[in-house]
């Protein structure tokens, strides 16, 4: 069973770098949070960040959500 892995960290800086390592690493389902989790709480509230993490963990979602770029 392939997962993805999501990387999150405060502002954005920190999850940029492991998930290119992870990357380099070989492998290729890395995401990240991207503007780290202050940003997403400041724009979303906390509720709809765990939504959204839980969607974005499902390969088979329906959910229309953007890729987290790198």
């Amino acid at each position: 069973m392939n997962k993805s892995i999501i990387i999150v960290d405060k502002v954005g800086h920190r999850s940029f770098i492991a998930a290119r390592y992870l990357k380099m690493k070989g492998i290729e389902d890395v995401r990240r949070l991207f503007g780290g989790l202050e940003e997403w709480q400041d724009t979303f509230g906390v509720e709809d960040i765990i939504h959204k993490l839980n969607l974005l963990g499902q390969k088979d979602s329906d959910s229309e959500l953007p890729p987290l770029p790198l």
